[in-house]
């Protein structure tokens, strides 16, 4: 379970829309709160052009930092977290990188954050802090988009639990994704019944020759079959395995795509499609594993996971994968000896490669 929660803050009101949802994990696990203030070093060094005397320099550093400090402590009277443990931070430096480094210096469980801040050209700036952090933190990182349900920003609410949307694809390396998910789901449920709903996207052959519409047919059958196996074995589970523990109400259901450039957008649609009292988009939160890889492994590998968090009105929750590539063989190894389901069903498929 969580134990120490990380919500980054940039001084903005939207940023700040992060902290009921943390505060509301704080209480009902237990959790400390890290609120940090992080000031982009541009800021520190805009105010030093074009030069200044040292002592002078040190000075204006220590007045950021205790504005910073300052901020931190009015936001913790005003949003009353008294009841909850707290620590406050500030620092000068690139944001994503300083988020990064705190989260795995101050060994944080979790970190809760909006995805933009500040509007117009700063908004994109703390957009591209949220990817940076989701793809590089090694802790869960969970981002509230811009059109989120207004139920999901509220501690107190008259309405089911937010229902956490795992997405999977058959492999270990997705099913990573389980257990802080399944973590989260207990914590905003309390003292209610957490929900999860095990998703899987499966790919539908192309039809090119109306002579081959039968075996096409029959592909798909089998894909389909594939597909509905696995998730009833990760759905057992949850009933009688290691995650039966948490006492968890779950679902499950798969979505098609032709070509792999819809992956994402099936996703997307399946958190557009339910919608809250409000209208807003429903009360789901998708879960999914991200390896961290950039350059042309990441091109190669398609980003699905950027492309939800760009595209979906649900929060997300990032977690990183932990897979050495020294243990590879170990893991796949493992996957085998856990799952005879799909040996039976030796039928390829496609597997969503989860950015």
């Amino acid at each position: 379970m969580f134990h120490h929660i990380l919500v980054p803050l940039d001084g903005s009101e939207r940023a700040e829309e992060a902290l009921p949802l943390a505060a509301q994990l704080a209480r009902s696990t237990g959790a400390s709160l890290l609120l940090l203030r992080v000031i982009p070093s541009e800021r520190v060094y805009i105010s030093l052009y074009p030069s200044v005397p040292g002592y002078m320099a040190e000075q204006i550093r220590r007045s950021f930092l205790e504005g910073a400090q300052a901020y931190l402590e009015h936001i913790v009277a005003k949003t009353h977290l008294e009841d909850i443990p707290i620590m406050l931070d500030a620092k000068i430096g690139i944001p994503g990188e300083v988020i990064v480094h705190v989260a795995r210096e101050q060994l944080i469980d979790l970190v809760v954050m909006r995805s933009h801040g500040y509007t117009r050209v700063a908004r994109f700036f703390f957009g591209s802090v949220a990817q940076h952090v989701a793809r590089h933190s090694i802790v869960p990182v969970l981002v509230i988009r811009d059109g989120a349900s207004t139920v999901m920003l509220q501690a107190e609410r008259q309405v089911p639990a937010p229902r956490l949307v795992v997405t999977l694809d058959g492999s270990s390396f997705a099913e990573e994704a389980l257990v802080p998910a399944t973590q989260l789901a207990v914590a905003l449920a309390s003292p209610q019944q957490g929900r999860v709903h095990l998703l899987c996207v499966i790919g539908q052959s192309i039809l090119h020759d109306k002579e081959d519409a039968e075996r096409h047919v029959q592909h798909d059958a089998l894909a389909r079959a594939k597909a509905a196996a696995y998730l009833a074995s990760v759905e057992e589970r949850f009933r009688t395995g290691d995650l039966a523990t948490y006492a968890l109400s779950v679902t499950s259901s798969f979505s098609t795509y032709r070509r792999a450039n819809e992956i994402w957008q099936r996703i997307v649609d399946i958190g557009t499609s339910r919608k809250d009292e409000c209208g807003q988009a429903g009360n789901d939160i998708f879960a999914m594993t991200t390896h961290g890889r950039t350059g042309l492994q990441r091109l190669h590998y398609g980003s699905i996971t950027e492309h939800v968090l760009d595209a979906a009105r649900s929060p997300l929750l990032v977690v990183h994968a932990h897979i050495p590539v020294a243990s590879m063989h170990g893991a796949q190894d493992q996957s085998k000896s856990r799952g005879e389901v799909l040996q039976r069903a030796a039928v390829q498929w496609d597997r969503i490669l989860l950015a």
